[in-house]
């Protein structure tokens, strides 16, 4: 494309592309707009629309800030900022075609959209994104769901529902409103409703059958996340979920990995609080040792979860009392959203939690509210379900940007945004050491030896950033972060 694109510049002096993505939304549809491109001058200005090529990929994206060498540029319909070097542009847009309609980057009314998206206040948010939320509100409360626009995306609504883990529950709501949605698409949500549903069914048949070889070993077990929440929905096979996680005293970890291996399962054992166990086509358990890593602000808290659950008559299972469960789930969703982030399900979990809990006789409300005030979650609490409130209860969806926060991520969050994160709150010096040179504590789980050697602390560094080259996957994951870690910008100025 690319020397076709120069060609094309120096024959007619300018190229009409059509739009590819939604990023630029609503400034550029990619069902009906084009942009026409132009020969870079390299004379910038914030609001310019260049055409870069990164990545191997042409992206086209309005400048926030230049600089000497290197713009900050961001998608309209986007949060997130990319560093781009002046090197990289090829075109700059001077106008665009819209429905047919030619609209050049003189016009009063392309002006003043520029002006608000530049205003450090502008945000927007796609209307598959809102109706999305929707949807998922209507099922998980079992109401009637509003109509969709004749013009909504379905394809952009499929794809955020998979995206998000909540195709099985827009289900319902969706068969409500049948006649509205295209046969292929509700058919999609049929299809996806009963999957979950035999994959739930399965995952019950597993589950029982590894909690009875755990009474025949004697291993404590304590069922957690999902396996509790999912019992609480309206309907069986509405609440979707991955995996099934299961506490187990650290101390039976031989035993636990003995059984499943004996039921062919494979295992990813790690040093951070679980271990995975696998076996096809579909089952996942996460075994934890404990609930939270021991940096982590929560795990003193839980340090003794084991005394204070119940455990069942004549059984090796255990029960996190409600307040408890309440607690830990609140500090886990804390944990996801202020990290990586993580998708609308969590509100949906929260909703149906505290409905069905704040509601029960003899649920103790002062012990949560001393419990998440000593963990300093009040604050993340408050905003969290005035959020979850509007959206459920009262069907206000105006708090666009927490909104957008939701649907735009993945279901348990993104690497991206913790990053992008911990790069902003540290700096990305600090970033870096701390990633290369992990503290003690850390590397200690990670190689037990050092437990007796500390002095060996040292070699075990130069160890695991050799393994980043060697090791396919942790060089993957390596690149892709020192990929954000370049094209982060960290001023406050930018940050917009």
């Amino acid at each position: 494309m690319k020397s076709t694109l120069k060609k094309e510049l120096r024959k007619n002096g300018y190229i009409v592309q059509p739009v590819v993505g939604d990023s630029m939304m609503p400034m550029l549809d990619e069902k009906s707009d084009a942009v026409r491109l132009v020969k870079y001058t390299k004379k910038l200005k914030e609001g310019d629309i260049p055409l870069c090529l990164s990545g191997g990929k042409y992206v086209l994206h309005r400048i926030i800030q230049v600089k000497k060498f290197y713009c900050i540029t961001k998608g309209d319909n986007r949060s997130a900022t990319e560093k781009v070097s002046k090197r990289k542009i090829v075109a700059v847009a001077d106008g665009y075609y819209k429905s047919g309609r030619f609209i050049s980057f003189d016009d009063p009314e392309y002006v003043a959209y520029c002006r608000k998206v530049l205003s450090p206040d502008y945000f927007y948010i796609s209307p598959e994104l809102v109706y999305t939320a929707k949807l998922y509100t209507a099922a998980v409360k079992e109401s009637f769901p509003p109509y969709p626009d004749t013009n909504v995306d379905w394809k952009k609504i499929t794809a955020i529902c998979k995206r998000q883990k909540i195709s099985a529950s827009v289900y319902f709501a969706a068969a409500k409103i049948s006649d509205s949605i295209p046969g292929e698409v509700f058919s999609q949500f049929r299809a996806d409703y009963d999957k979950n549903l035999r994959k739930e069914i399965l995952f019950e048949q597993e589950r029982k059958a590894i909690f009875e070889a755990f009474e025949n070993a004697g291993v404590l077990y304590m069922p957690l996340k999902g396996i509790v929440i999912n019992t609480l929905y309206p309907h069986r096979g509405m609440r979707q979920f991955a995996d099934n996680d299961i506490l187990y005293p650290e101390e039976k970890r031989a035993q636990v990995s003995k059984i499943f291996q004996s039921r062919g399962y494979t295992s990813k054992l790690s040093s951070g609080v679980h271990d995975v166990y696998l076996k096809s086509p579909i089952y996942n358990f996460e075994m934890h040792r404990t609930l939270f890593a021991s940096d982590s602000p929560y795990v003193s808290f839980f340090a003794d979860i084991w005394q204070r659950a119940k455990r069942k008559s004549g059984s090796c299972e255990y029960i996190m009392k409600d307040e408890d469960f309440y607690i830990y789930f609140l500090a886990h969703f804390a944990k996801h959203f202020c990290g990586g982030g993580c998708g609308i399900r969590f509100c949906g979990d929260l909703y149906i939690l505290r409905k069905y809990l704040f509601e029960k006789p003899g649920f103790d409300k002062s012990y949560v509210e001393n419990a998440i005030k000593k963990l300093s979650l009040c604050g993340f609490e408050k905003e969290i379900c005035e959020f979850t409130r509007n959206i459920f209860e009262l069907g206000n969806f105006s708090d666009t940007k927490t909104l957008s926060s939701f649907m735009t991520a993945s279901a348990y969050g993104d690497v991206e945004r913790q990053v992008i994160k911990e790069i902003k709150s540290e700096g990305k010096a600090q970033f870096i050491l701390k990633k290369v040179f992990l503290p003690y504590t850390q590397m200690r789980k990670i190689f037990p030896v050092l437990s007796a050697l500390p002095p060996l602390l040292p070699f075990f560094w130069a160890f695991r950033l050799i393994s980043c080259f060697t090791d396919k996957n942790k060089r993957k994951s390596a690149f892709f972060k020192l990929k954000i870690w370049k094209n982060t910008e960290i001023k406050k100025s930018n940050n917009r």
